[in-house]
Protein backbone atom coordinates (compact mmCIF):
# COMPACT_ATOMS: atom_id res chain seq x y z
CA UNK A 1 0.00 0.00 0.00
CA UNK A 2 2.78 2.44 0.85
CA UNK A 3 4.62 2.08 -2.44
CA UNK A 4 1.46 2.51 -4.49
CA UNK A 5 0.52 5.70 -2.63
CA UNK A 6 3.88 7.48 -2.43
CA UNK A 7 4.15 9.66 -5.46
CA UNK A 8 6.98 9.30 -7.96
CA UNK A 9 8.60 12.50 -9.21
CA UNK A 10 11.70 13.48 -11.10
CA UNK A 11 14.34 15.02 -8.88
CA UNK A 12 14.50 18.00 -11.27
CA UNK A 13 10.82 18.75 -10.58
CA UNK A 14 11.47 18.56 -6.84
CA UNK A 15 14.33 21.04 -7.20
CA UNK A 16 12.13 23.41 -9.23
CA UNK A 17 9.49 23.35 -6.50
CA UNK A 18 11.85 23.92 -3.56
CA UNK A 19 14.57 25.95 -5.28
CA UNK A 20 18.21 25.43 -6.14
CA UNK A 21 19.20 25.45 -2.46
CA UNK A 22 17.98 21.83 -2.38
CA UNK A 23 20.66 20.91 -4.91
CA UNK A 24 23.36 22.31 -2.63
CA UNK A 25 22.42 20.50 0.58
CA UNK A 26 20.18 17.50 -0.20
CA UNK A 27 21.90 15.95 -3.15
CA UNK A 28 22.59 12.49 -1.76
CA UNK A 29 20.08 9.69 -1.26
CA UNK A 30 20.30 8.75 2.41
CA UNK A 31 19.59 5.08 1.67
CA UNK A 32 22.27 4.32 -0.96
CA UNK A 33 24.47 7.41 -0.40
CA UNK A 34 24.61 8.02 -4.17
CA UNK A 35 24.11 11.41 -5.80
CA UNK A 36 20.62 12.41 -6.93
CA UNK A 37 20.50 13.63 -10.51
CA UNK A 38 17.76 15.81 -11.99
CA UNK A 39 16.51 12.98 -14.23
CA UNK A 40 16.29 10.35 -11.42
CA UNK A 41 12.91 8.98 -10.40
CA UNK A 42 12.32 9.75 -6.75
CA UNK A 43 9.62 9.05 -4.21
CA UNK A 44 8.54 11.99 -2.08
CA UNK A 45 7.36 11.07 1.40
CA UNK A 46 3.94 12.31 2.51
CA UNK A 47 4.66 13.72 5.95
CA UNK A 48 8.20 15.10 5.74
CA UNK A 49 8.69 15.68 1.98
CA UNK A 50 12.09 13.96 2.03
CA UNK A 51 12.98 12.32 -1.29
CA UNK A 52 14.89 9.15 -2.08
CA UNK A 53 15.66 7.17 -5.22
CA UNK A 54 12.55 5.19 -6.12
CA UNK A 55 14.31 1.83 -5.98
CA UNK A 56 16.02 2.69 -2.67
CA UNK A 57 12.88 3.59 -0.74
CA UNK A 58 11.00 0.68 -2.35
CA UNK A 59 13.68 -1.68 -1.02
CA UNK A 60 13.48 0.06 2.36
CA UNK A 61 9.73 -0.63 2.51
CA UNK A 62 10.11 -4.23 1.28
CA UNK A 63 12.43 -4.83 4.24
CA UNK A 64 9.55 -3.87 6.55
CA UNK A 65 10.76 -0.38 7.44
CA UNK A 66 7.84 2.01 7.73
CA UNK A 67 9.57 5.26 8.72
CA UNK A 68 11.62 7.87 6.87
CA UNK A 69 15.32 6.95 6.79
CA UNK A 70 16.19 10.54 7.79
CA UNK A 71 13.66 11.80 10.33
CA UNK A 72 11.78 8.60 11.27
CA UNK A 73 8.35 10.07 10.57
CA UNK A 74 5.79 7.58 9.26
CA UNK A 75 6.11 6.95 5.53
CA UNK A 76 2.38 7.28 5.12
CA UNK A 77 0.01 9.55 7.06
CA UNK A 78 -1.70 8.13 10.12
CA UNK A 79 -5.34 7.17 9.61
CA UNK A 80 -7.69 9.81 10.93
CA UNK A 81 -9.22 9.16 14.30
CA UNK A 82 -12.91 9.77 13.71
CA UNK A 83 -13.68 9.32 17.39
CA UNK A 84 -12.04 12.59 18.41
CA UNK A 85 -12.82 16.10 17.20
CA UNK A 86 -10.23 17.67 14.92
CA UNK A 87 -8.47 20.41 16.94
CA UNK A 88 -8.16 22.51 13.78
CA UNK A 89 -11.93 23.01 13.80
CA UNK A 90 -12.23 25.81 16.33
CA UNK A 91 -16.04 25.80 16.15
CA UNK A 92 -15.99 22.52 18.09
CA UNK A 93 -14.54 24.38 21.09
CA UNK A 94 -17.47 26.80 21.31
CA UNK A 95 -20.04 26.47 24.06
CA UNK A 96 -23.38 25.31 22.79
CA UNK A 97 -26.43 27.12 24.17
CA UNK A 98 -29.66 25.13 24.28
Amino acid sequence: MIMTNLRVIEYGDFVKRFGDEVMKKDRVCSVCLEAMEKRNEMRELCKCSHVFHRECIDGWVKEGRLTCPLCRSALYPDPMDFGRPDPRNSFLDCDVIY
